[in-house]
């Protein structure tokens, strides 16, 4: 089950993703489907975050057909 404001829609390919936080503090995406449903609850906390895991979040710029258009934006 996942909480409607948890994950959003990728502006090119349409696949659900989430925003984690990196050691650095930047957002990235990652792939929906490699939350973990404590994950997902924490997203649907407002104020909450969640910090990126390495070889558990599957990064969203690894999959999508798109991701140079949106990879070190600002």
């Amino acid at each position: 089950m996942r909480v409607q404001h948890a994950t959003t829609k990728c502006r090119s390919c349409e696949a659900e993703i989430a925003f984690v936080k990196t050691k650095r503090g930047k957002a990235m995406p990652v792939d929906a489907e490699s939350l973990t449903e404590e994950d997902v609850e924490i997203l649907g906390r407002v104020g909450e975050e969640v910090a990126y895991r390495h070889g558990e979040h599957v990064s969203h710029f690894s999959t999508c057909p798109d991701a140079d258009k949106y990879r070190g934006g600002s």
